[in-house]
């Protein structure tokens, strides 16, 4: 494959070293969008260099898959408040829903706010 090709090629240093050139590009593209000279095409040009280098770099370094999970629950528990033991199907929801909760009998209630636990809720 061409990663591994370019790997061998050049070397992992220069890589790595060529994937910090390009991320630092990306970062300039989009800091421009941040002040309003923003260049949608620049800023996909540079993110295909950046995925090109990712994935160099995971010949490099090693896969990301269990990081990925990892960070995805965090997100995801950003997201939508929810603990690890209590996180929701999410595809299972309504299109309006932005909250979930389980009912004593586990049935799942959506919601499009924040619902009150009877349990906990403040005296």
């Amino acid at each position: 494959m061409i990663f591994t090709l370019a790997v061998k090629h050049f070397g992992a240093e220069h890589q790595t070293l060529k994937a910090c050139e390009e991320l630092t590009e990306l970062q300039h593209e989009l800091l421009h969008a941040l002040d309003g000279r923003a260049d949608n095409d620049k800023i996909r040009e540079e993110m295909a260099d950046v995925e090109i280098m990712l994935e160099q770099l995971k010949l490099i370094y090693g896969p990301t898959d269990e990081w990925k999970k990892t960070k995805l629950a965090r997100l995801e528990e950003r997201i939508h408040g929810a603990k690890p033991a209590t996180r929701y199907d999410w595809s299972k929801a309504p299109s309006w829903a932005q909250w979930g909760a389980r009912d004593a009998d586990g049935q799942m209630a959506w919601y499009t706010s924040k619902p009150i636990s009877l349990e906990r809720r403040p005296e």
